[in-house]
């Protein structure tokens, strides 16, 4: 058990310090993205200053702490926020009413039997 938990500490480490050096380039792939994603998070950072300041700090601090996974989460978001918009527009370019006709035949209703019904 002690050997598993060390391997994931050594995994979580690595993939710390490989995001680490990723960082830069994930920031600039936002801005690219969506620049919205980030400007929310900042704001949203400040709001929770603003509402209560002891947590907004400890918030704040552990998303400098934890940077590089941080932004790997903004990057996920703008990358999914890039997407809905992108198919929002292309349903609003799209959308064109579709032909119909009108149909005169009558489809037959049966009786209900009320013996069928107990």
């Amino acid at each position: 058990m002690g050997l598993f938990v060390f391997l994931i500490f050594l995994f979580l480490r690595a993939l710390f310090i490989v995001l680490y050096y990723l960082s830069p380039i994930i920031f600039i792939l936002i801005l690219i993205f969506d620049a919205s994603v980030l400007i929310r998070h900042v704001k949203l950072l400040g709001r929770k200053i603003a509402d209560n300041w002891i947590t907004g700090l400890l918030q704040t601090g552990l998303t400098l702490l934890f940077l590089p996974f941080v932004l790997t989460y903004l990057l996920f978001q703008a990358f999914i926020s890039k997407q809905i918009k992108k198919q929002q527009t292309n349903v609003q370019e799209t959308q064109e009413w579709s032909e119909f006709e009108e149909l005169e035949s009558q489809i037959p209703i049966k009786k209900a039997n009320p013996q069928d019904l107990v």
